[in-house]
């Protein structure tokens, strides 16, 4: 797992969570209360907010997968970390209030038992670990393609090559052949 790019998705994951839901809010939230929205409409637009969060998760993932190896439990390591730095990031933005000496606390507890927040933190999980089986999927139909037309040769770790690696591999092996060939040849000459 690449810790790195890995904190890079998680910090990305909550600056564009962050600043959609917050121009959401602002947009939204005075609508509902001008209107005097009735709970339905309250718990449609969390599971809204919910489906949008689940899709930024989702497509970071496919960018942090873009690189690195892709499987199920690797999207689990990615799910988790997400929310490890999502976790500190809500921490380091409460740090003020505790600087200034005011008791969020209570706050920040009753936000960290909440029924959301967990269902936000399984979803991250869970959306990274689909991340993961879809591009695992479709690297494996797109060797098994490959497979069919023989560009596609495992290497010891049982990793797939990608096509320009074995047509690399490939020219490598002649380029070797060649070289033997020719001091063959001077061998005989000699």
């Amino acid at each position: 797992m690449n810790i790195q790019k890995a904190i890079g998705a998680g910090l990305l994951v909550f600056a564009f969570q962050f600043s959609f839901v917050s121009v959401l809010n602002t947009v939204v939230t005075p609508f509902l209360i001008q209107f005097q929205a009735g709970n339905f409409v309250a718990y449609a637009w969390q599971v809204f907010i919910a489906a949008v969060f689940v899709a930024i998760v989702y497509f970071v993932a496919r960018w942090y997968f873009s690189g690195n190896k892709v499987d199920v439990l690797h999207g689990f390591y990615l799910g988790v970390m997400v929310t490890l730095v999502n976790f500190v990031i809500n921490l380091l933005q409460a740090l003020p209030f505790i600087v200034y000496g005011e008791n969020v606390w209570f706050q920040m507890s009753d936000y960290f038992k909440s029924f959301g927040f967990w269902v936000t933190v399984i979803l991250t999980v869970f959306a990274a670990m689909f991340a993961g089986f879809m591009g695992a999927r479709k690297k494996a139909e797109a060797c098994n393609v490959e497979n069919a037309i023989g560009s596609c040769m495992p290497t010891n770790e049982g990793d797939n090559v990608t096509v320009a690696e074995s047509y690399n591999n490939a020219e490598q092996s002649q380029t070797d052949d060649t070289q033997v060939d020719k001091s063959e040849i001077s061998k005989e000459n000699n």
